[in-house]
Parts: structure tokens; sequence; C-alpha cells
């Protein structure tokens, strides 16, 4: 009569089943850092078209100080910096996102990855949950022995 062992594997031991999750989940990771670093690529698209359309209003405005209405050239102006700001920020974002999803994926520069999922953080909700998530797996032991022997 056999009796059910639940630390059984199909591979025949424990550490196979470990170390065949954290591959998955470590491939996992390094998918949703391609995504989240495709998300913030696109942000930046949108920063193009909205840089456009602030230059774009801008020209339009009448020249002469009668046509002036105070506020408006500061505002454009504090907007514009603003917006540049987000795609500077964006940019980072992106390079370091697909730099992590690579070294997840090559299982090295683990203290990197964990910069990149602090960083990732700010991008509430998505990042949030991503880099969290990040903390978990690469806080086992299994898997920093797995970085330690690529590094």
């Amino acid at each position: 009569m056999s009796e059910f062992d639940p630390t059984a594997t199909t591979a025949g031991s424990p550490t196979a089943a470990t170390d065949a999750a954290d591959a998955s989940q470590l491939h996992t990771l390094s998918i949703l850092y391609y995504v989240l670093g495709g998300l913030n690529a696109f942000m930046l698209l949108l920063g193009v078209v909205f840089i456009g359309a602030i230059v774009l209003i801008a020209a339009r405005q009448p020249a002469g100080p009668a046509a002036s209405t105070g506020d408006t050239p500061m505002a454009a102006g504090i907007a514009l910096l603003m917006i540049l700001a987000g795609f500077v920020f964006s940019a980072v974002c992106a390079v370091l996102q697909f730099m992590a999803a690579r070294r997840l994926r090559e299982r090295r520069s683990a203290r990197f990855c964990q910069v990149v999922a602090g960083l990732s953080c700010l991008s509430v909700p998505l990042g949030t949950l991503l880099g969290v998530f990040t903390f978990i797996v690469l806080a086992r032991p299994s898997v920093q022995t797995l970085f330690a022997a690529r590094d």
C-alpha cells in the first residue's frame, strides 16, 4: 500500500521542484518587466504627443503685448517642464526595466534587479505589484544561490 508523500515530486527530489518553480517565476518576472518597460516606452510616445501639442498651442498664440493674458506663457512653460521631466523619468525607467528583464532571465545582478524593483514600485498599481513580487522571489535562498552561481 503506497502512501501519498506531499514532498515527493515527479522529478525525484523536492529541490528539483523548487528549482523548476524558481525558474518559472524568474521567467514570469522577466516577461512582466518587458511588459512594464513597454508600457513606459508607450508613455514616452504619449509624452512626445503632449509636447507637440503644447508647442503647437504656444505657436498659435498671437504675438504682442495686448494678446498676452499674463500667466498663459508661464503655465505653458511649467507644463512643458513637467512633461519633459516625466518623459526623462519614463525613458530611464523603461531602459532599466528592459535591463532588469534581461538580467532576471540570465540570473545575474540580483542587487540591480532589486533596485529596479524598488523603482518599479513607484508605478502604481502594476509596478508596485511587480516590485513586491520581485522582492519576494529574490529573497528566497534558492533563488539567491542561482544568482550567486552566475555573479
